[in-house]
């Protein structure tokens, strides 16, 4: 969330804000972050998070085509940014840095704090946030494989057709110490009583009628 806003405020005449083709309506999260070779950098948001009843006419309105619309969005953002910067931060904002505390000082458990602190600011402020929202919408599974994609950047979250309690995490990647220090926190924090986590790390399980997935020798069995 600093860098977002060091980079929304300090460089605000170099930044373009569009909506994020991937969101919820539990998160505003942030994504996709690209600078162009002339220095601008376009920043992906989930304006409805906050922002629902300016956006829901811009984006319903028939009269407007793409192009006007991703330009009334940028001054939108611009403008909405502007405004909560001078306003200071917002309850919200405040609850979820006094949450960040609570998980840095052990209440949910030491290991949970030591592992916590090994996190990019990003990742404390994105989990804090998800603890935020799990106590607000009671809802666990969904921000159980939020928060295991959010800190494993290029994992994949499916359930399992088979067994509505077992949900399958794909790594992408070779098994290491710091990686299941996140699926540990992830699952202490998120995961829901009586759901079962399936990890595969560098072989993806069969899929039938996929190809990249059915190689010999290059999955794993359930």
């Amino acid at each position: 969330m600093e860098d977002f806003w060091n980079t929304s405020t300090k460089r605000k005449d170099q930044v373009r804000y569009r909506q994020s083709r991937s969101y919820s309506p539990y998160s505003e999260f942030f994504s996709d972050w690209k600078t162009e070779k002339d220095g601008v950098t376009y920043l992906s948001i989930n304006a409805f998070y906050r922002f629902d009843e300016v956006m829901e006419p811009l984006f319903h309105a028939s009269a407007i085509n793409e192009k006007q619309r991703d330009w009334l969005f940028d001054v939108f953002m611009h403008y909405l940014i502007e405004l909560e910067f001078r306003t200071g931060a917002t309850k919200a904002e405040r609850d979820v840095h006094l949450m960040m505390d609570e998980i840095k000082n052990g209440c949910y458990r030491s290991e949970i704090a030591r592992i916590y602190q090994g996190l990019s600011d990003k990742e404390k402020y994105y989990v804090a946030h998800l603890v935020m929202k799990q106590k607000e919408t009671g809802e666990s599974v969904f921000h159980f494989a939020e928060a295991l994609s959010v800190l494993l950047e290029n994992a994949i979250v499916y359930k399992n057709k088979f067994d509505d309690k077992n949900l399958l995490l794909y790594v992408g990647k070779r098994e290491n110490a710091f990686d299941q220090g996140k699926i540990r926190l992830a699952s202490e924090l998120f995961e829901p009583l009586g759901y079962r986590l399936t990890v595969f790390w560098e072989k993806h399980f069969a899929v039938l009628e996929e190809k990249q997935t059915m190689e010999i020798d290059e999955i794993e069995l359930l």
